[in-house]
């Protein structure tokens, strides 16, 4: 049984660029990515089912009706918490995760236990339904026992990027406002800063041992009991009200955003990335997590492997696969199984789809035009956590989830990205995709990365400028990349705004360019 590499399109976007550092050209063509280098060939093969299957959907209907037939709760069918504990129940000998940094595994017996206690601890210093917890961490053989522990009370769920700094974690601690937060030693001091500039008393636990705090096992000791597994009771919640997890979603703006996701968007979301997979339980052998915390593609393996009954661990070998999702829907948007090459996927059962045209807002009903892509359906989270005015923003009168970005599909239904509308410039009269730019200027050699973005232009609106990281050890001259642009795109196109070479790019706090702030430091910068 082969171990599975759960990827995004931004991961795959990291392996890309990490070719890239080596010195790697990659070349994706049908089912195979082929990165080459000189006479030497690195291969990584992408298994695909040639069709996908509702086998984990079959599976999911069977494990929630032993749930509900236990509580009498026909909601519990999507409540997270419930299913997470029945079914470390049902494996208790299987080894549910491995730490690969110190060698350390854990059974689901372990697992529900520690997660019972963890629980009890919450109760025993009044967390309750609808709280937050923050846990900033790397992942550890802690960290999914208190997420768990969370889960069956109803308690939210805030994934945070542990790289933050005093001013970004200022912005998520009010915006999130946790009862206690879970990270790292090393970590405290920044932690407390930022907790001291908003006024705010919470609790802070770390994981590993420190000289200040609380330390996790420290947490469970003092304040867990010894209530037997079968004797703990889970919260009851409405799974379609009750927020399970808030994912980070700061985008291309750079401000934090935290899409509150509920129990029932989480499970009726999360299993269709399992579709490519025909046989349950244990559709994997293993898992490789390569996500930080603060991404859906982490939650998904995180909450899954004790449901789906397999190992998470770091491992050598993997499939790889790339997939079009959002984290406002807590899953895949489009269907990754059996698409032609270029394409992101075809619709799923899961929603309902349209194009729009940004400009008249009147669907796009022909093949190969552009629109932006709607989506409506259970899969739709409940908005940005205490952000009325951006959940307004990206929800229509009549509940349709504008995803912000630009595709266009063919006679079949195959759907392809275009850009994000938010990145789109606008010179003269053309709509120019800076990403469309980016890939040109990154196939030069000395290039190890690069943004492309705009400038306030009085005549022309916007003036395109690249701002390029080059690689190490070589010499970049700014008309090098300018003749790149010329000899590769229309005149609209072209690098009139100049070219910037940087040490590094901005980062938004989910390690996204930060375009914002790079658009406002370009019109300070000289340019040639």
């Amino acid at each position: 049984m082969p171990v599975t590499y759960l990827a995004t399109w931004k991961l795959f976007a990291y392996v890309k660029q990490a070719w890239r550092r080596a010195g790697l050209n990659y070349i994706l063509a049908g089912d195979l990515v082929r990165a080459e280098r000189r006479a030497n060939t690195m291969t990584l093969k992408m298994n695909f089912n040639k069709h996908r299957s509702d086998a984990v959907h079959w599976y999911m209907h069977d494990l929630a009706c032993r749930v509900v037939a236990k509580s009498g709760i026909a909601t519990d069918r999507y409540h997270a918490g419930k299913l997470i504990l029945q079914s470390l129940k049902e494996a208790p000998n299987l080894i549910l995760q491995i730490d690969g940094a110190t060698g350390e595994s854990e059974t689901c017996q372990c697992a529900v236990e520690r997660s019972v206690r963890c629980a009890t601890a919450f109760r025993n210093v009044g967390l309750k339904l609808n709280d937050v917890i923050i846990i900033m961490a790397p992942l550890n053989i802690n960290l999914t026992t208190s997420m768990y522990a969370a889960f069956y009370l109803g308690i939210g769920v805030a994934g945070v990027d542990p790289l933050l700094g005093v001013k970004e974690l200022k912005d998520t601690f009010q915006i999130c406002l946790p009862k206690m937060i879970f990270c790292q030693s090393e970590k405290v001091a920044v932690v407390g800063e930022a907790l001291k500039h908003q006024k705010l008393d919470v609790t802070v636990v770390t994981y590993d041992k420190g000289d200040t705090h609380c330390s996790f096992s420290e947490f469970l000791q003092k304040y867990g009991d010894n209530t037997p597994v079968d004797d703990f009771q889970p919260a009851n919640i409405d799974p379609e009200e009750a927020i399970c997890a808030l994912i980070s979603t700061s985008g291309t703006t750079g401000m934090p955003k935290y899409a509150a996701l509920t129990h029932k968007n989480l499970m009726i979301g999360l299993p269709y990335l399992w579709i490519r997979f025909h046989e349950f339980p244990t559709p994997t052998r293993m898992a490789l997590i390569v996500s930080p915390v603060q991404w859906i593609s982490a939650t998904n393996s995180l909450v899954m492997s004790p449901i789906l009954k397999f190992t998470r661990t770091v491992a050598p070998f993997a499939d790889v696969y790339a997939a079009y999702g959002m984290s406002e829907i807590a899953t895949l948007a489009l269907d990754p199984v059996s698409y032609i090459p270029g394409c992101v996927g075809r619709p799923l059962g899961h929603a309902d789809y349209r194009l729009v045209d940004p400009g008249t807002v009147k669907d796009v009903l022909e093949p190969h035009k552009t629109g932006e892509l709607w989506l409506k359906g259970p899969i739709t989270f409940k908005g940005y956590y205490n952000n009325p005015e951006m959940t307004a923003e990206i929800f229509t009168e009549d509940k349709w989830l504008k995803s912000g970005d630009l595709f266009y599909r063919d006679e079949n239904w195959n759907f392809f990205f275009v850009d994000r509308m938010k990145l789109l410039l606008k010179y003269r009269n053309h709509q120019i995709s800076p990403t469309e730019i980016e890939e040109v200027i990154r196939t030069h050699p000395g290039v190890y990365d690069v943004v492309v973005t705009g400038i306030p232009d009085e005549e022309c609106s916007e003036l395109p400028v690249a701002c390029v990281v080059p690689q190490n050890n070589h010499t970049l001259t700014v008309q090098e990349i300018k003749d790149l642009v010329k000899s590769s795109l229309t005149d609209s196109k072209q690098l009139r705004g100049g070219v910037i070479f940087m040490k590094e790019l901005p980062l938004t706090s989910t390690s996204k360019p930060n375009r914002a702030a790079l658009k406002s430091i370009v019109k300070n910068m000289k340019r040639e």
